[in-house]
């Protein structure tokens, strides 16, 4: 019969200095990072229709990362290929702020594992729930992915600080899935051409958001 096992302060004290004493590794320990994702006023919100319909509060945006490989072009649309390669690293849904829907501005964090220096993706849905999608994804109407170029659009190394990464809305410049990226300034938008409509309407952001990012990178 196996006893329980009582470990007391001291006890484990002693483990701690034999594992330094022996020169065996400790656990590797993942650090937090954080993602501040702005689609704000003054900024692109994310819509479901061409007509610019904002998307209802509760739909869903994943925010991750494909492999620097990921074949784009060879998914296309297909949500299970698209999900096979994505790693998740946290979620948020839209809302409303001010009257004005489809809306998020918000912090994200989680631990660095997996994530340090790759490139950060936004992925959006409509479903027929105005909710988050069902495990299998068999309630999405349309879906899009939307990306960037620009150097915040990175995850962060909890080892090399900032911690801490800002990515707007209006920095998007690639899409993927059924996301199209159109026009400029406040009539601009990313789009999902119908029978899906899945976009975010532009409006320039504001000098202060922007200063507000140069001091936190």
């Amino acid at each position: 019969m196996i006893s329980s096992i009582h470990c007391t302060v001291r006890d484990c004290w002693r483990v701690s200095c034999a594992v330094l004493v022996l020169g065996l590794p400790l656990p590797a320990m993942a650090g937090l990072i954080t993602v501040d994702v702005s689609a704000g006023l003054g900024e692109r919100y994310f819509a479901a229709e061409g007509g610019g319909t904002a998307l209802v509060d509760g739909e869903l945006v994943r925010v991750g990362t494909f492999p620097a490989a990921f074949d784009f072009a060879g998914a296309g649309s297909d949500i299970a290929t698209l999900n096979a390669g994505f790693t998740e690293f946290a979620t948020f849904t839209v809302t409303t702020l001010f009257t004005e829907g489809g809306r998020f501005s918000g912090s994200l964090q989680a631990d660095d594992a997996g994530f340090a220096g790759e490139k950060i993706y936004l992925w959006a849905f409509d479903t027929t729930t105005d909710a988050p999608p069902n495990a299998g994804f068999t309630d999405v109407n349309r879906h899009g992915i939307f990306t960037s170029d620009d150097s915040a659009w990175v995850f962060p190394d909890s080892t090399n600080p900032p911690t801490t990464t800002i990515v707007s809305t209006n920095e998007a410049n690639m899409a993927f899935a059924d996301g199209l990226i159109s026009g400029s300034g406040g009539t601009g938008f990313l789009a999902v051409p119908e029978p899906s409509g899945f976009f975010l309407s532009l409006i320039p952001f504001s000098m202060l958001w922007s200063a507000s990012r140069r001091r936190r990178l």
